[in-house]
């Protein structure tokens, strides 16, 4: 087996087995608790990645909903100011 296909715990298993010829029973436990913290470390890696897309995707969405109001404030006043001016050109004829 190559090293970069080896898990943590059968890389240790292969070395302690090359170097000794045995495990102990202290050894293959701790090999197995490298393991179980790798997975963990693993897990959490994804986790904390999905709360960033799904913050991502939210704040994302948040400012498209503030552009849009932006958008339609912008274009009442542009409306409000060109009836303004109509008004007034109507009163001056």
């Amino acid at each position: 087996m190559s090293n970069d296909k080896l898990t943590p715990v059968e890389w240790l298993m292969e070395q302690f087995y090359n170097n000794e010829k045995m495990l102990t029973t202290d050894q293959l436990l701790r090999a197995k608790q490298v393991e179980k913290e790798r997975m963990q470390e693993q897990y959490q890696d994804g986790r904390e990645i999905g709360m960033i897309e799904i913050l991502t995707t939210q704040s994302t969405n948040n400012a498209s909903a503030y552009s849009e109001g932006y958008k339609k404030g912008y274009l009442d006043a542009l409306q409000f100011m060109n009836s303004t001016i109509q008004n007034k050109i109507k009163i001056r004829q």
